[in-house]
């Protein structure tokens, strides 16, 4: 049976969420449904890592010797943002991100330093905080990075695959790569920000998940976790980094905002 394009599938969604805000979730369901279907067909796993990091920008004004961990010592930052600084932000420092809406929290971490320490796209100019977790408990997750001929089959099955043609007439597995390149894209704008919700809404909907884990555009693994306990993320300490890129790499990038996260 041959499949329909997801590609196609996933401009209209694209194109139509720039209108989200006007639409109803009737409206939206001939295109969501097949999204929909694939995250319910998906098995849940517990992501095995023990250790993840998560990074903060310094504000040099508002962060240096405020009692946030932070000092300035002879002209050099010392320390690193403490437990409480470090951990989820408050609501009303949300702003609207890949995986979540203005004023919803989500523990945004990564698996590897670098990889965190990436993500925040800091010039070098610029400082951040990296503070490190144990994890006590691994959260249950979709895993949406798969990227490997045999790591994409270990998600979606050959029986996954044929049930979810035979009911969709598209491919799961490209509906799957089709949303781990959406996840992944370096992406900051508003307009791309209220699609990834509308997927995220799905998922967010069936309670055995915690969050999701997706690949980093800079390589390495992400995690966006919307259950969030913090017992079950052990604070072990911070330390700051100072920011890898130049402008001119930054400009290269095609990023619109140094603030942007996510």
């Amino acid at each position: 049976m041959k499949s329909k394009t997801t590609g196609v599938l996933t401009a209209h969604l694209t194109a139509q969420g720039f209108l989200f805000r006007g639409y109803s979730d009737r409206d939206l369901s001939n295109f969501i449904d097949p999204f929909q279907k694939l995250i319910k067909l998906m098995p849940v796993v517990n992501v095995p890592v023990k250790i993840v990091f998560r990074t903060r920008k310094i504000n040099l004004d508002k962060d240096v010797d405020t009692g946030k961990g932070i000092t300035m010592y002879e002209g050099k930052l010392v320390g690193g943002f403490d437990e409480e600084n470090s951990r989820i932000a408050p609501p009303e420092y949300c702003d609207i991100q890949r995986l979540n809406r203005m004023g919803e929290q989500v523990f945004y971490i990564a698996e590897e330093r670098e990889t965190a320490i990436a993500e925040q796209k800091v010039t070098t100019d610029e400082f951040l905080s990296v503070a490190e977790f144990d994890v006590i408990s691994s959260p249950h997750v979709l895993d949406f990075s798969a990227y490997t001929h045999d790591e994409q089959h270990s998600v979606i099955t050959d029986e996954m695959e044929k049930q979810f043609q035979e009911e969709t007439f598209f491919s799961a597995r490209q509906l799957y790569f089709e949303l781990q390149r959406f996840l992944t894209i370096l992406e900051s704008s508003e307009d791309y920000y209220n699609v990834s919700n509308k997927i995220c809404d799905l998922i967010k909907a069936d309670g055995r998940i915690d969050g999701i884990r997706y690949r980093s555009y800079f390589n390495g693994h992400n995690l966006g976790i919307w259950r969030y306990r913090p017992e079950d993320y052990v604070f072990k300490g911070s330390q700051i980094e100072r920011g890898g890129l130049n402008n001119d790499q930054y400009a290269g990038m095609g990023l619109c905002s140094r603030d942007d996260k996510g």
